[in-house]
């Protein structure tokens, strides 16, 4: 604790003074010094304090490699959502230091920043891209363009199509963009959690705006991607004070749709009962809009069905009033 504390708090004779004695009592003194560098780690991740792991390496401090995959991945996962610039940009001199294991390194590692684009942040990826000037690995155009889309960030795709290109993505990019990663942990007393959505619904449409209108490829999504957005409203109906409902970020999605002229399947075989009210009553006020076969085909049969219903009772009826029966 000493040594991470004076690093911290830049008192390098203390420091000098623990090298002094390391180098002169090799052994169990020169482990412990080493292990100091993880909970330096974790206090510059918590305070974005990447000077003092700065500090650290020009101080000739011994650094633990951090042997095991999963504390790798963990700490670097806790940088880039702590949003920990500094720190991050220290990740940055390690890498070509070569202190840390591949694991844990952006490439061809990138998960941290594609689970950060998920949820929405978009300032990992201009990090990243910017004063990182890291390299992009190859063969993650999917991966990125579908993080991009589910957590609404437009600005990612245009940068990624003037600089990479539309080359590769899949049919679950605007799906994602509708209803995907839509809830997120929120922190309640006495260890309860509760489910919101995390990506508003401007920012949903925004990015099917930028599919259909930039994009400039031809547009790939699930034909019954309303069902899965139904069926979800029906799941997560639970309210968390301050944030939007599911129901109220997939309403207007729904609508984007049904105004886009895109094809569509609105058959559904959902129980309507099972959903959230307000779904229920868009659903009835909307349906009489909607355009297309499968549904111009339900309401045909529909009224075939009443109209042969109707035709049979009062053929029963006028059996029963002339002794047919």
């Amino acid at each position: 604790m000493a040594v991470h504390m004076a690093v911290i708090n830049v008192h390098p004779h203390v420091v000098q003074w623990w090298l002094a004695n390391t180098k002169a009592n090799s052994g169990p003194r020169a482990i412990e010094l080493k292990a100091h560098f993880v909970p330096l780690l974790m206090h510059a991740i918590d305070y974005d304090l990447g000077a003092a792991l700065h500090r650290w390496i020009d101080y000739g401090l011994p650094v633990s490699r951090l042997d095991d995959c999963n504390t790798n991945r963990d700490v670097l996962h806790q940088s880039v959502f702590r949003k920990a610039w500094t720190v991050l940009d220290w990740w940055v001199r390690a890498r070509s230091l070569g202190i840390v294991y591949p694991v844990a390194d952006f490439d061809p590692h990138p998960y941290p920043v594609v689970n950060a684009l998920e949820c929405g942040e978009e300032g990992v990826f201009e990090w990243w891209v910017g004063p990182a000037r890291l390299p992009v690995p190859e063969g993650l155009d999917d991966r990125i363009l579908d993080a991009a889309s589910a957590g609404g960030l437009p600005k990612v795709l245009e940068w990624w199509a003037a600089n990479r290109g539309i080359t590769r993505y899949s049919v679950v990019a605007m799906d994602l963009a509708s209803f995907g990663t839509p809830i997120r942990w929120a922190d309640r007393p006495e260890s309860f959690y509760f489910w919101y959505p995390s990506i508003s619904a401007d920012r949903r449409i925004a990015v099917l705006d930028w599919w259909r209108n930039k994009s400039g490829v031809p547009l790939k999504y699930s034909s019954d991607l309303a069902l899965t957005m139904f069926e979800q409203t029906g799941k997560l109906r639970t309210r968390v004070t301050g944030k939007p409902s599911v129901v109220e970020v997939l309403i207007p999605v729904l609508q984007w749709w049904l105004q886009s002229g895109l094809q569509v399947d609105w058959k559904t075989n959902a129980r309507p009962e099972r959903w959230d009210p307000q779904l229920r009553e868009w659903w009835e006020r909307e349906y009489l809009k909607l355009k297309g076969p499968a549904i111009n085909a339900d309401k045909k049969a529909a009224v075939e069905t009443k109209k042969k219903s109707v035709q049979y009772s009062v053929s029963v009826e006028f059996a029963r009033m002339t002794g047919g029966f």
